[in-house]
């Protein structure tokens, strides 16, 4: 289980737009992965965390060691921060979002194809950033009073977009199939419970 660390974007806008999801309006939690062969989830809060970054906000990133939390989620049952992340309104209303971090031994050839220079590794980094997903999806899940089996509590951004709620995306789950992972959504709900 990796330590959960409070490493607030305060100068990325959405931080700053006094928007916010409460308790009636959060429907669920988001699971992401960030499409490149990154590690570290420092690297991206330090890019993310800039008041000229308007492409997205988030909750928090989960790496191997530690999971950091973005904007407030823990803190309350009554509201959580709106972080855009879904692409969508509906989503970015409704769910708070997490980026996995993606293992260094991945190199994206196109769309969500990669190539792997070890397998072992690679595996390694997403078998830990997954049990962590798991720990923080069960917290979250009990903090706001969440079932992880009820459809709709926790989804993908590849569910998101084929409901027609989310961009079309196919993270995480491209992830786990191309590193031959057995993992998949409807386990991470059960993992969760």
């Amino acid at each position: 289980m990796a330590d959960i660390i409070n490493r607030y974007l305060t100068r990325n806008p959405y931080f700053n737009d006094k928007k916010w999801i409460y308790a009636d309006q959060l429907y669920g939690f988001m699971l992401h992965s960030v499409g490149v062969g990154q590690p570290d989830p420092l690297v991206f809060i330090g890019a993310w965390d800039n008041p000229n970054y308007t492409d997205a906000g988030i909750n928090g990133f989960i790496g191997a060691d530690e999971t950091y939390i973005t904007a407030p989620c823990l803190e309350t049952t009554s509201r959580v921060k709106r972080m855009p992340h879904g692409g969508k309104t509906y989503t970015n209303n409704h769910y708070i979002g997490f980026e996995m971090t993606e293992p260094a031994q991945i190199r994206y050839i196109g769309g969500d194809r990669f190539t792997i220079s070890n397998l072992t590794l690679a595996q390694d980094h997403a078998r830990k950033t997954y049990t962590n997903a798991v720990d923080l999806f069960a917290k979250l899940c009990v903090l706001h009073g969440k079932d992880p089996r009820k459809s709709g509590v926790i989804i993908s951004h590849n569910e998101a977009g084929k409901q027609g709620i989310g961009t079309k995306h196919s993270d995480p789950e491209h992830l786990w199939k191309g590193l031959k992972l057995p993992y998949t959504m409807d386990g991470f709900r059960v993992a969760v419970w």
